[in-house]
Order: structure tokens, then C-alpha cells, then sequence
């Protein structure tokens, strides 16, 4: 990092979210549940189904950043401000950018396909059921994700950029940076691989976590990642390692005292919620917006948004771990102190009634029975027959 210059910062943690999309996330998810499932114990069988999706985030950061040192140069011109294309129709813009679409959806779904059939034919040998009913799945996530791309490069990307620049005019820059704390909070729920994971999460655990409330805290996270990437464009001399330095350093912190199956999950969430609606929608809003600010860059301050809410999910959702932590410990202690009061209770009572009248111990057995002291009934009754001998 010390080597690149600053732009391949930004390149390089927007690059770490946007690798682990709604293609990689599923297929990251499901080969670390299976390898967690043939080298672990059922006790630790959840807790190390999860994490890989942050170990494939960290190798994009690497790359990008391993280049731009290579490269050494930061000669990289701004984009030139352009008019909204005008079309003679409706779909022309989406008959336009269908082939690349195609093209491009074809590149991300292929590499899988050959690796499965190569699998296939040599080592796994799935049932032939099986395996018609696993590329019937991937032909449908290669149709859904070409009529994702073509929607995005159709219009969805615009609409981002044109909402960005349209609500930095005048001065309201609280109204942009409230429009962007909603604007993220949305927009995780919109992305396909977020609920992939919750889902996991929930069934994993068998509902000790339930996908809701990560949900919830995933949510939370990113609003405020997106109005802080609003407020980085509005402060001058604002770098994005001035903001992912201290956090990352909170998140390594944070690992230390966090159980380790919300470890996992916080690194996974942090390269599924930077998906592919964060990457076109929210990317193309930041950069209207640094387009439209007077000495904001639109390629130093327009990037970093994703790796903002990259960085989110890893402090929200360990703080859920850690508050879990606490919620444990007050109940252990409740039932703790609620146990003591009753053994105390049952003591009093059974002191009060000692005597040798028959009656004094029917009742006296009643109340031990009522208290749930087993073993202080064991011994009363072996008292009461060595009395009765």
C-alpha cells in the first residue's frame, strides 16, 4: 500500500467488494460448508463454514494494489463530462449494451461450468439426476445475470450517476448525506447475495442467529458507510485510508473478544454486501456527486464507497457478537442468582418445619418435592427411616 499511489487505494478496496458478487458468494459459500463439513467436528462445523468470502476480498486487494506498485504512476486523467445520451426509442439503450452483457455474463458463469465438468468426469461422479438439475441451475443464473447487466448498463447506472449530481446542487449537503444514509440502508437489501448468506447463517446455526437481525445490523452498517463516502466528497484532504486504517485496526480489536463464528460471518459480509447493486448504483451515485462538487476528483473521491461498506459489515456485525456475549453472560448470571434464591428459600422453609411430627414431615416432603431438591429429598427420607427404626 505504501508503494501505489493513492488512486489504486480506492481501485484496489472498491475491487475487494465487487469480486464477491452474486455469482462468487453462492459458490464460495457452498465449497467452504462442504470442506467444513469432511475436515471438522459438528461442534466446530459452523464456525468454520464462514470467512472464506473475506480471505477471496483480501486477494483482490492485493492484486490491485501489487499493480499499482508495479506501475508506479498516477497519471490516470478524470473522466470528461458528457451530455445524457439521447435515444430514438425506449430500448435502444438496452439493445445497445446487450451483446458486451452477453459477452460478459458468459465469462463469469463459464469458468465454473468447466471447472465442474472436469470435476465431474474425474473425481466427483454426482448422480446424472443430479447433475442435469446443477446445469439447469447454472443455464438460469447465466439468463438472470444477463438481464441483470443489461438492465444496469442500460439505465440502472445512469439513474445512480444523474441522482448524485442533481442533489448536489445548491447547498444542502446534509440532504445529500441523508440521502445517501437511506440510499445504502435500501440497497443491501436489494443485493441477491445478502440473502444467500443470511439464509446460510440461519440454517448453520440452526436459528441461534437469525438472518433478520443480521439483516438488520447489515443494514445499519452500510447506511452510514454510504453517508460517510457523501461526507469524504465534501471534505477536502479526506483520504480513504484516513478512514479504513482506524477501522480495520477496530475490526482486529474487535476479533479478539468476538466469538469466532461472527468473526467469520462479519468478513463474509463485508465482500457480500459490496455486491453488484453497491458496485453499479451506489458507485455511479458517489461519483455524480463528486462530478458535481467544486474541487472534489472524481476518481479519488468518486471511489472508496465500496470499500467503505466492505469495511461496515465487519464492525456491525462483530458488535453483534459481542452483544451477544453479554445478553449470555446476564442470563447465566439470572439463572445463577434465581438458583441461589431458591436454594436459600427451600433451606429457610425446610428449617422452619423440622420436626419429629409425622405430619410437620408429609408437609416438610411436599415442600422439598415443590423446590425441585432432589437430593435434599434423598436425605430427608433416609432421615425419616433411620427415625421411624
Amino acid at each position: 500500500a505504501c508503494l501505489s499511489p493513492l488512486i489504486f487505494h480506492d481501485f484496489a478496496f472498491d475491487a475487494s467488494g465487487a469480486t464477491t458478487g452474486a455469482i462468487t458468494t453462492p459458490f464460495i459459500l457452498a465449497l467452504a460448508a462442504g470442506v467444513a463439513k469432511l475436515t471438522t467436528s459438528k461442534h466446530e462445523d459452523a464456525r468454520d463454514q464462514f470467512g472464506l468470502v473475506g480471505f477471496a476480498s483480501a486477494g483482490a486487494i492485493v492484486a490491485v494494489l501489487a499493480m499499482g506498485a508495479i506501475q508506479r504512476t498516477s497519471a490516470i486523467g478524470a473522466p470528461q463530462e458528457s451530455a445524457t445520451p439521447i435515444y430514438s426509442n425506449l430500448f435502444e439503450s438496452f439493445r445497445l449494451v446487450a451483446p458486451s452483457s452477453l459477452r460478459d455474463s458468459l465469462l463469469s458463469v463459464a469458468p465454473l461450468v468447466i471447472v465442474f465438468f472436469l470435476l465431474q468426469i474425474s473425481v466427483i461422479k454426482i448422480r446424472k439426476r443430479d447433475t442435469i438439475r446443477i446445469y439447469l441451475g447454472m443455464l438460469f443464473c447465466y439468463i438472470g445475470l444477463t438481464i441483470f447487466m443489461i438492465g444496469v448498463m442500460g439505465g440502472f447506472m445512469s439513474t445512480g450517476h444523474i441522482l448524485g449530481a442533481k442533489l448536489v446542487t445548491g447547498d444542502k449537503r446534509w440532504m445529500t448525506a441523508i440521502a445517501g444514509f437511506f440510499l445504502g440502508m435500501v440497497t443491501v437489501i436489494a443485493e441477491p447475495a445478502v440473502h444467500v448468506l443470511t439464509q446460510s447463517i440461519e440454517e448453520v446455526t440452526e436459528g441461534a442467529i437469525l438472518r433478520k437481525v443480521v439483516l438488520a445490523f447489515l443494514s445499519i452498517g452500510v447506511a452510514f458507510a454510504v453517508m460517510l463516502a457523501v461526507i469524504r466528497i465534501y471534505t477536502p484532504g479526506l483520504h480513504l485510508w484516513h478512514i479504513l486504517l482506524p477501522g480495520y485496526i477496530l475490526v482486529m480489536i474487535m476479533s479478539f473478544f468476538t466469538p469466532d463464528i461472527f468473526v467469520g460471518i462479519a468478513f463474509d459480509a463485508g465482500g457480500v454486501a459490496s455486491g453488484p447493486m453497491t458496485a453499479t448504483f451506489i458507485l455511479a451515485f458517489t461519483q455524480g456527486i463528486a462530478a458535481g462538487v467544486p474541487g472534489a476528483d472524481p476518481l479519488l473521491d468518486g471511489f472508496g464507497v465500496i470499500a467503505l461498506v466492505a469495511l461496515a459489515p465487519l464492525i456491525t456485525l462483530q458488535l453483534l457478537g459481542l452483544i451477544s456475549i453479554i445478553q449470555a453472560n446476564k442470563r447465566k448470571k439470572s439463572r445463577l442468582v434465581l438458583h441461589e434464591g431458591l436454594a436459600a428459600e427451600g433451606k429457610q422453609a425446610i428449617d422452619t418445619l423440622a420436626s419429629d411430627d409425622k405430619s410437620a414431615d408429609v408437609e416438610r416432603r411436599e415442600l422439598i418435592r415443590s423446590l425441585g431438591h432432589e437430593e435434599t429429598l434423598a436425605s430427608f427420607e433416609v432421615d425419616e427411616h433411620d427415625r421411624n427404626e
